[in-house]
């Protein structure tokens, strides 16, 4: 299967509000991306601060995935599906994102190929 190498979360109004993101936003947030995995490779950036919203710890601060070679998505089940349906390993997407700063871009990652559940949980240790 084709990796690309992300921990994410399908944008909230919470989180909208939080990254001060329009209300009507759709997209995933990454959360963390993987060490010398495809979106680190690119460029991709993970969250890196934590607010408090409505008494819970949110993490902020990453890329916003709103669409991959051109298809909007609302979140992270359609890159997830998106990734199993229309891509294997070696093919190049375009992943357009919001960054932390507000600005918008289009970033071309290399799919990697999905690590075995043992070697990921290796690489978290």
């Amino acid at each position: 299967y084709a990796w690309l190498g992300i921990t994410g979360q399908t944008l909230s109004f919470e989180l909208n509000e939080a990254l001060e993101l329009p209300a009507d936003t759709k997209g995933a947030l990454v959360i963390a991306v993987a060490q010398d995995g495809p979106a680190d490779k690119a460029g991709l950036q993970g969250s890196d601060e934590m607010v408090a919203e409505d008494g819970a710890e949110i993490e902020i601060g990453g890329d916003v995935i709103t669409a991959i070679d051109g298809q909007a998505i609302t979140g992270m089940d359609d890159l997830i599906t998106y990734l199993l349906a229309e891509t294997r390993p070696g093919d190049e997407v375009q992943l357009d994102l919001i960054r932390a700063d507000g600005q918008e871009e289009t970033v071309t990652v290399t799919l990697g190929t999905r690590p075995s559940a043992e070697a990921l949980s290796q690489a978290d240790e």
